[in-house]
């Protein structure tokens, strides 16, 4: 895949610090530099709108609207006479309330938040879900740092107890869709982006049509076949959903991660092991909390030996983020109560931190997330409150740890990159992986900045950067260097992949045959892929799979009965990236 690589890199202003400014010119790749600080200790903020303003505020979403590589944050109130809250980062450590707009003047009894480019436009736009069976907000992003309220259709005109709210492209088509969780026994809701501005409500499928309390939900690729599945929160079971192809919604029903009963208000994925797949971590009222290791073929063994699992809480809301940026990914949890810090040891363990300002105090806490909203490499932390308490809002010192960011823009893909995969590589074989999504580090209704960090210690390159897009293009970098934001764009589709030099599709065995047969498929890197069976008179007789994440090999077996009279048969295998096919034949013997 061809692409041209040239790098910005330049030292940011942040607070007291001077810059320096050295640049290259280039459309695919840009990077800022920052200069890192000294020790890990946290501050809480007392100044400005952002921690004074009182409400009863439930979710905080941090999303990048005007395009200045800060991000911005909105917080959602749930009294009817407090309007939801929206403030502009200055880039210099302080915000500006908005208070022109539609955005910063309408109110509800306003819950989950999330910010994600729906229409491809380059900016960011805003849902929000509304309890009280009130019409949830859609906001369209003018540009201009001012919004247009979307009217029209069944996602504005639906009335419903919405706690939640996630966006994902479940059918790879290069368009945000949103799913919204019901509370009070009513079905959950999905609407599928029609790639004009408006959305179709979905409705079929167990996926809508499951009368539940659903509290919160999450998007996410759990078996790594390029399509998004869900996990969605309620008070009793949980509901776990496997995407199959893009095409329909499987309802799974086996195994704690869906059988245990709780009262289950958020949800936040991530992979705390590095081991390549992402882990459930869920929040419970009155009750133990719940780890799900994700064991890679649609299974998860829960985890109870973890200090989160036996503390019994009040909780709400988490979030996932290596505030220390030692390479392991660390979860902050929301409580009614005290609030809850852990520290993950080497992706084996989590200790419980004590000694620190975020867990100091008793506050009645919902939505959580972290975010770097200054730029200096590490991550600060932002709780919304309720119970008329103000929100609290705590800036990271930081240590001597390396980092790296990334903020993707899609091309082929949806151009938040909402469902792409990031693996990186450094060290002494170490590996990370994200996905990026719009729920994954909030729960309760919370969204983190859609802009990547990974921690990485002592280590200060990058060995190597893989990105597998969501429309299958694969864009891989190497020896990039550490304490950087960089900013990558997605390659153009390129169609002059020569597929028989990345994959390799075997002659199936036996051959001829006439009970079952066998189609090993391999490639040298992960590739979307189809696969389609065709008779001697090119009529297609199955599809096996379509648009199939492969990553090194899968073994397919066929089943006689889809071969009806005897004769040749063609097996072809495409990739969504390039209009290249390879096509072997088969005999059935009947």
């Amino acid at each position: 895949m061809t692409k041209s690589i040239t790098l910005i890199l330049s030292f940011l202003i942040f607070f007291a610090s001077h810059s320096v400014a050295q640049k290259q010119k280039d459309d695919s790749i840009i990077i800022y530099k920052s200069a890192k600080v000294n020790e890990i200790s946290f501050t809480k903020i007392d100044t400005g709108n952002i921690v004074n303003d009182l409400g009863y505020s439930q979710a905080v979403a941090w999303g990048d609207f005007n395009n200045d590589l800060y991000p911005d944050i909105y917080v959602s109130n749930s009294w009817i006479n407090d309007n939801n809250l929206v403030y502009i980062n200055n880039t210099h450590g302080s915000f500006t309330k908005l208070t022109t707009g539609i955005i910063a003047n309408d109110n509800g009894n306003s819950n989950g938040c999330s910010w994600a480019d729906y229409n491809n436009d380059g900016f960011v736009d805003l849902f929000v879900s509304n309890v009280n069976n009130q019409k949830n907000f859609l906001y369209k992003n003018n540009g201009d740092c001012t919004f247009e309220k979307i009217t029209q259709g069944y996602i504005v005109n639906d009335t419903c107890w919405s706690y939640g709210c996630c966006w994902g492209d479940y059918d790879n088509d290069g368009y945000l869709d949103m799913f919204v969780s019901n509370w009070k026994e009513q079905c959950n809701s999905l609407y599928h982006n029609n790639k004009d501005g408006t959305f179709t409500k979905i409705l079929s499928g167990d996926i809508v049509n499951c009368a539940a309390n659903s509290f919160n939900a999450s998007w996410g690729d759990f078996d790594n076949d390029g399509f998004v599945d869900l996990y969605v929160t309620n008070i009793g079971e949980n509901f776990l959903y496997k995407n199959i192809n893009g095409m329909y919604f499987q309802q799974i029903y086996e195994g704690n991660i869906v059988t245990d009963d709780a009262c289950s208000y958020g949800c936040s994925l991530s992979d705390y092991n590095n081991d390549g797949y992402l882990d459930v971590f869920v929040a419970n009222w009155n009750g133990e909390n719940f780890l799900y290791k994700n064991n890679g073929n649609f299974s998860f063994s829960k985890i109870t030996d973890f200090p989160f699992n036996t503390d019994y809480e009040n909780s709400e809301g988490s979030s996932w983020g290596d505030f220390n940026n030692d390479g392991f990914i660390d979860l902050f949890i929301t409580n009614d109560g005290v609030n809850s810090l852990y520290q993950n040891v080497d992706g084996q363990s989590f200790t419980k931190i004590t000694n620190t300002i975020l867990t100091s105090t008793a506050n009645n806490s919902n939505g959580t997330s972290w975010t770097d909203f200054d730029n200096d490499g590490d991550l600060d932390l932002f709780i919304a409150n309720g119970g008329n308490q103000k929100n609290l809002f705590y800036i990271n010192s930081g240590n001597e740890n390396h980092w790296i960011k990334l903020k993707l823009i899609g091309r082929t893909s949806n151009k938040s990159a909402i469902g792409a995969k990031v693996k990186i590589k450094y060290g002494n074989n170490k590996t990370q992986y994200h996905e990026i999504s719009s729920q994954t580090g909030g729960g309760c209704g919370a969204q983190n900045d859609l802009i990547q960090h990974f921690g990485l210690g002592n280590y200060n390159i990058i060995d190597s950067l893989q990105i597998i897009w969501t429309s299958g293009i694969i864009d891989k970098f190497s020896d990039l260097p550490a304490d950087t934001l960089i900013i990558i764009t997605e390659s153009e589709k390129n169609d002059s992949t020569d597929l028989n030099k990345v994959v390799t599709l075997k002659q199936n065995y036996p051959n001829p045959f006439n009970n079952l047969t066998t189609i090993d498929i391999s490639t040298e890197i992960p590739m979307k892929l189809t696969l389609k069976i065709y008779n001697s008179e090119g009529e297609l007789i199955s599809n096996p799979f379509a648009n199939k994440l492969i990553n090194e090999k899968k073994t397919i077996n066929f089943d006689s009965k889809i071969f009806i009279f005897s004769g040749i048969y063609y097996y072809e295998l495409t990739t969504s990236t390039s209009n290249k096919k390879i096509v072997k034949k088969m005999m059935f013997i009947k």
